[in-house]
């Protein structure tokens, strides 16, 4: 899997290139909203690693912050994002 930005449509997508049928899906929409989502998951990550009693707290506090900047990664459940949350634990979280 590879993340690429579309110089003409500005968004960031993964692509998966393996496999028997090529895929992409659509991250981000710019990448400015990219690096702000990859900045605010380390941000989460030390705030947690450095109080495990907030960490319900500051993923809940992380996922309204990224819906907020960008609705679009969150409407579905299979949206990357979506799964990147629950991977960290927000199995509740995500709409």
């Amino acid at each position: 899997m590879r993340f690429s930005l579309s110089a003409y449509e500005r968004f960031v997508m993964l692509v998966q290139l393996g496999g028997t049928k090529p895929r992409g899906e659509v991250v981000n929409n710019n990448l400015p909203e990219f690096v702000e989502f990859l900045y605010r998951i380390e941000r989460y990550s030390q705030g947690a690693a450095a109080d495990p009693a907030v960490k319900e707290e500051l993923l809940e506090d992380l996922r309204d912050a990224l819906i907020a900047i960008d609705p679009f990664s969150f409407e579905l459940a299979e949206n990357w994002w979506a799964m990147a949350l629950r991977r960290l634990g927000g199995d509740g979280l995500v709409p």
